[in-house]
């Protein structure tokens, strides 16, 4: 997935050759359900190469003393409820393939509040595979913020763990908006399973 967010250089401009062509990415926080190993690799989010930090997420409890995709510091933090987890598949070092991120899932009913988000607008990527299994099964998610209402998405049949596929594999709740309440929601309330993997949050304006 290409992106490239980067300004406008005036050729008549002294500028450096070395930062000339410098890409510029919205500032990401990912997080995952741990599956024993560190997730190495990229979302389907935008992001550069090197911004692969991935926090482990706390079920039933709270992720916090977080970093940002490019290990900086981030206020942000994230409560999870759900239960039990699972994990299917063969995953090998350094772990940074779409197939290591589907590894582990939880599956069952879930709710997700992530706290202490600086205002702004905000892209949510949530995953939702199922490991190895590529049997047809999907989830339905819901995602809101302070200043927007609920949004609600269907996955179509999960078929791949070999790249990221939106609508089937994560879905991707565009432009929720957080204000003084700094905070942004989620949550699956399937009656089956609803396999969940984690999230990326990036803010777009």
């Amino acid at each position: 997935m290409a992106y490239d967010g980067g300004e406008q250089v005036n050729p008549a401009a002294r500028v450096n050759p070395a930062t000339a062509h410098v890409k510029k990415y919205p500032q990401t926080i990912n997080y995952n359900i741990s599956g024993g190993f560190e997730y190495t690799g990229l979302g389907a989010a935008p992001d550069a190469k090197t911004n692969t930090h991935w926090n482990q997420l706390v079920l039933n409890g709270t992720t916090s003393g977080n970093v940002y995709s490019d290990g900086s510091a981030s206020p942000i933090t994230v409560q999870i409820s759900s239960t039990p987890t699972n994990q299917i598949g063969t995953v090998s070092s350094p772990y940074n393939q779409p197939k290591d991120l589907f590894y582990s899932y939880a599956y069952n009913s879930l709710s997700g509040v992530i706290r202490q988000v600086p205002a702004g607008y905000y892209n949510l990527y949530i995953y939702t595979g199922n490991g190895a299994s590529q049997d047809g099964r999907y989830a339905c998610f819901t995602a809101s913020a302070d200043m927007t209402s609920a949004i609600y998405q269907i996955s179509k049949p999960y078929r791949t763990n070999k790249t990221f596929v939106r609508g089937q594999n994560y879905l991707l709740f565009k432009n929720l908006h957080v204000g003084q309440g700094h905070q942004v929601n989620f949550f699956t309330f399937n009656p089956w399973e609803a396999d969940f993997n984690g999230i990326q949050l990036v803010k777009v304006k």
